[in-house]
């Protein structure tokens, strides 16, 4: 390594020419005057902070403060000022690089990312987080051109794009772009949560990560964090199984897609931990049916048991009802089902009087519960697209006829009819169908193809992917 160049302290350096110009009250770029040093020093952590991330002092005799580092054989070679950054890690990498990114970057984008920045650097955090978060900081607020836009998304090679590429604003698809609060909205958010202090996330495997980064970016939000920490450094806590179902058409939540990979993997800031005790289905049969299937690992055994349950009594399975959430704490949330055993009307309490006319409570006999229950209508209050606030009364009640089995998931019945027939393409489907199920004498099956519970050579009825991410899970657990 070794020094050459005089860094202008004018406005803008000239191409190909060096100049010692000394002005007053102008600003020097690059931290220039670097500090004169009597030998190349390895830095400490507190020192690299404080040196912008370089990790080392070269040697510098006086007069040489305003001259940068150079290559010998390629200074002659590429003819120019080439300034060399040495990086000791990936982190120190990514850091260099957000920070020459952001060099042109518009100046008011400059100066609000200033402040933050500047609170980083006084903080007393280690220099590798220091970094870390100038990083993000500096990423999140880059303005993005329409070449590179259409590179991350397209993966069209910025040459052939060059002056040709038109991005439009828009919501399409099933993953819309994360949107901000309007000002009215955010301060209702601010003023509601503002003492929250523990998020708790259930059904983990139908997140998408797409949903999970969001609740990052909301929470960010409302608690004014800058995003630098994950999930405003709140307590998150996520329940479920990854080997469940998968959110609909979205990526799975421990598999972070490419148009994020420039982000903290949120996923991978969890600690892990598992529980392996069925409380579900118990000793019963099922359960170990149930734990073969979910792995792919159905014994012919197992397949007997399920084939048997093809001829179930029908006599013995009730049409049920569904509700909302009512009363969390006793069972009564959405996706509870039970079956209709009395309706009261408003004027006579026997029958409706005219069309339209609201029940003033209903009798539901819930299947995790002896003793009925009666629901009354309820009032509900939400923002419409337009942000206008609305008021609805009803019933939080709706037939259950049939449900599908993502409404099922994370739900506890005492009796079920699944159909296991070859429609059974997404992975996890039959695994989540059946183990909704207390007992084998509670599942009724109407069709069952066994080409969708067997593992074959071209077909696996279990996420390979989840799988291979719970051994890698298991594995930090064992270390």
């Amino acid at each position: 390594m070794h020094l050459i160049g005089i860094h202008l302290k004018e406005l803008h350096c000239l191409k190909g020419i060096f100049h010692a110009v000394f002005l007053d009250n102008i600003r020097i770029w690059f931290a220039f005057p670097r500090v004169a040093s009597s030998e190349t020093k390895i830095l400490n952590d507190d020192e690299i902070a404080r040196n912008r991330g370089r990790f080392f002092a070269p040697k510098r005799v006086e007069g040489e403060e305003m001259i940068g580092y150079y290559h010998p054989v390629l200074f002659p070679i590429l003819r120019c000022n080439m300034d060399l950054q040495p990086v000791t890690n990936a982190m120190a990498i990514a850091y260099y690089i957000a920070k020459y990114m952001s060099k042109a970057e518009p100046l008011e984008i400059r100066q609000d990312v200033k402040a933050p920045i500047s609170k980083i650097h006084s903080s007393n955090l280690p220099a590798a987080q220091k970094m870390f978060r100038v990083t993000m900081t500096i990423m999140r607020h880059r303005e993005v051109g329409a070449q590179e836009a259409a590179f991350r998304n397209c993966h069209l090679f910025l040459r052939s794009l060059h002056g040709s590429a038109t991005v439009l604003g828009t919501n399409l698809g099933f993953i819309k772009t994360y949107q901000k609060l309007n000002a009215r909205k955010l301060a209702e958010f601010r003023r509601i949560y503002s003492n929250v202090k523990w998020i708790f996330i259930d059904e983990i495997s139908m997140v998408s990560y797409e949903n999970f980064r969001a609740i990052h970016l909301r929470l960010c939000e409302i608690f004014n964090t800058e995003g630098v920490d994950a999930f405003a450094n709140k307590n998150v806590v996520i329940w479920g199984d990854l080997l469940q179902l998968p959110p609909p058409k979205a990526a799975r939540i421990f598999m972070q897609p490419s148009a994020f990979s420039a982000e903290v993997n949120l996923w991978r800031q969890f600690q892990f931990s598992e529980l392996t005790i069925n409380m579900r289905q118990g000793t019963d049969p099922l359960s170990k049916i149930c734990s073969e299937l979910r792995v792919g690992n159905l014994s012919e055994d197992s397949l007997r048991l399920l084939q048997d349950r093809l001829n179930f009594d029908q006599t013995e399975f009730e049409n049920a009802a569904q509700d909302t959430n009512i009363d969390v704490m006793s069972g009564k949330s959405n996706g509870t089902t039970g079956v209709v055993r009395k309706i009261e009307w408003t004027i006579d309490k026997d029958r409706q009087i005219s069309e339209g006319d609201m029940p003033k409570r209903v009798s539901i006999l819930f299947d995790h519960e002896s003793v009925e229950t009666w629901i009354e209508p309820t009032t509900v209050e939400f923002f419409a697209r337009g942000q206008e606030r609305v008021t609805r009364r009803t019933l939080p009640l709706i037939l259950c006829w049939a449900i599908t089995t993502h409404k099922t998931q994370g739900s506890t019945l005492n009796q079920a009819v699944v159909y296991l027939g070859s429609k059974c393409k997404t992975k996890g489907l039959a695994y989540v169908a059946i183990s909704r199920v207390r007992t084998l004498a509670g599942l009724g099956i109407i069709t069952l193809d066994p080409r969708k519970l067997l593992t074959t050579g071209k077909f696996n009825p279990a996420d390979t992917d989840a799988l291979d991410e719970l051994e890698r899970l298991r594995a930090i657990l064992e270390n």
